[in-house]
């Protein structure tokens, strides 16, 4: 009987301190190995916050016939700002019509406004109308520092106040006055309409010393892009923690409208007599409503002429251009259209 009391208390005393021999390397097991725990790590009180990353493409203007994917693509060696490389996309098959693209920049935080947001505009392809109605365009594959232009230019920024909204189209960016690029206004504040178009051009002129003048007046222009917006993680005093919301809405439509006209003459005398004087009719796309548009509105006349004069050359090529012609009237309509509204999804980029 006492030899198992004995034997008892020696288990017991055993176990007790195997357990605090246990706690005692539980409380000195950090301090060992923090000599390795820290072998390879950086501090991070040096390090920039993190980041999120917004891309969303866009389409803006209008084209009058179809344009293929057979374009050159050659590489920006030079690009350095907003992106480390090109987009994956690059001017795949458009269909004739009208296009748009609208973003809306939002921070939902009710408290803190963001700390550092920037915008770049990486321009792959621009054009335009000419005077005949016909198309131009050519690639670009640059970026633009949207948030510069804006600053320096109009010393507007379009970092989000708490509970701020700005909506940033194709002819048009909403910012707001700043003394500095990544000072947001104060709360209540309201946006002021920018030109994005001017913007644009103006890249387009330092980038590739481009001559708006190429450009007649009443033209309604065409382009195609990526815009990149980095958003500064902040602290969550001074600064929104959260990501903003941006959501998009793609928008296109084609024209399907009918011209009513007549020949009234045909110096050529190619044309069947038959069909002078004649109520004839033609189906085309035409009549952009998307605003991308530079100076007075006669592009819708220099179209309608071009237009009835390209479907005489398809038949008649020696009178397309002699024929005296007569618009009796015009019908427009929607032959085919399309609105998208998406959430763009971002990326945390870490310190």
């Amino acid at each position: 009987m006492i030899g198992r009391t004995y034997e008892e208390r020696r288990l017991s005393l055993l176990t007790i301190a195997t357990a605090s021999a246990a706690i005692l390397m539980l409380l000195l097991l950090p301090t060992l190995l923090a000599p390795f725990a820290s072998a390879g790590q950086l501090p991070l009180k040096d390090l920039d916050p993190a980041v999120f990353v917004y891309t969303a493409p866009e389409v803006c203007g209008f084209i009058p016939y179809d344009i293929a994917a057979n374009i050159a693509e050659p590489i920006d060696t030079t690009l350095t700002v907003g992106l480390k490389g090109e987009p994956s996309i690059f001017a795949p098959d458009l269909k004739e019509g009208d296009y748009a693209t609208n973003f809306f920049l939002h921070n939902s935080d009710q408290q803190l406004p963001v700390q550092r947001l920037r915008w770049f505009f990486f321009l792959e392809y621009f054009g335009w109308t000419n005077a005949s109605g016909g198309f131009n365009g050519f690639t670009v594959k640059q970026a633009i520092n949207m948030s510069l232009y804006l600053l320096e230019s109009e010393g507007a920024s379009i970092t989000l106040p708490r509970n701020g909204t700005i909506a940033i189209g194709c002819n048009q960016a909403n910012a707001w006055k700043t003394s500095g690029i990544d000072v947001p206004p104060a709360a209540g504040t309201n946006p002021i309409p920018l030109n994005k178009t001017d913007a644009i051009i103006k890249a387009l002129q330092t980038l590739i010393d481009f001559d708006p003048a190429r450009i007649p007046p009443g033209s309604v222009l065409f382009w195609k892009g990526y815009n990149i917006w980095n958003q500064t993680k902040g602290d969550g005093t001074d600064s929104t923690l959260q990501p903003i919301d941006i959501d998009v809405v793609y928008s296109y439509e084609s024209a399907s409208n009918k011209i009513w006209f007549q020949i009234l003459k045909d110096p050529s005398r190619t044309i069947p007599r038959h069909l002078i004087g004649k109520n004839l009719e033609i189906v085309a796309a035409f009549h952009p409503l998307n605003k991308t548009q530079i100076g007075n509105n006669w592009f819708e006349v220099v179209q309608i002429d071009w237009l009835l004069r390209r479907a005489i050359r398809d038949q008649y090529p020696a009178a397309a251009d002699r024929v005296i012609l007569r618009v009796i009237d015009v019908d427009y309509g929607v032959g085919s259209s399309w609105q998208v509204v998406e959430s763009v999804t971002f990326r945390e980029v870490p310190p």
